[in-house]
């Protein structure tokens, strides 16, 4: 049946070209808001990027807009596109070492220090699978004003998000996974408050 809709989709396209193209927006905005309401967000603050390396390099350029000497905190094994594009722009990275490929809240906190703009993590981890208590590392985080930003793409739908109730400031999804989507790019979520305090660096497609 999915297979038959892709199909279907496709040709659509290929016979008619633009002429859906309302309908389509409109199409959008409904997987918008079907999306904030599954991670407790408003519509507004979803987007789509190519991936999840450009996701975070766009909020890597934001954070050095407005700061000049910080770090990040993440975890020693971390998928490459969660630190490569902060380490790329020059940014300092802090790693918290594993225990047993295991992540206490306690432990990330640890690495954290006066100069700590940000802790990037993801919810499940790529290579072991082990997942970490968002809610009680964001609560403690917000404590801190320290910037919580999220990759979900293994966690995405299949375990529950709540950005408020986890204090998330920034949340990316890869949808090739869980999302059964193919390669069609990663959902960037921020929001009002960080977008306020660190806008986008550059204009992109309606902006």
């Amino acid at each position: 049946f999915i297979l038959e809709k892709y199909q279907n989709l496709y040709k659509q396209l290929y016979y008619e070209g633009d002429f859906r193209w309302q309908e389509d927006v409109e199409k959008l905005k409904k997987t918008y808001q079907k999306i904030a309401e599954w991670i407790n967000t408003e519509p507004e603050n979803i987007v789509f990027v190519e991936n999840n390396s450009l996701a975070m390099s766009l909020v890597g350029l934001s954070l050095k807009l407005k700061h000049s000497t910080f770090n990040i905190v993440s975890l020693e094994e971390e998928f490459p596109s969660n630190s490569v594009p902060f380490e790329h722009l020059g940014i300092k990275m802090n790693y918290v070492k594993h225990r047993q490929h295991r992540y206490t809240v306690e432990s990330i906190l640890e690495q954290c220090d006066n100069k700590t703009l940000a802790v990037v993590v993801s919810y499940v981890q790529y290579s072991t699978g082990f997942r970490l208590n968002i809610n009680e590392l964001g609560k403690e985080l917000k404590k801190r004003n320290i910037l919580f930003i999220v990759n979900a793409t293994q966690a995405f739908p299949l375990f529950p998000i709540n950005m408020k109730e986890a204090h998330i400031d920034v949340l990316t999804c890869s949808v090739h996974k869980w999302g059964f989507t193919g390669h069609i790019g990663t959902l960037f979520i921020t929001t009002h408050s960080f977008l306020k305090n660190y806008p986008c660096p550059i204009a992109g497609w309606l902006s």
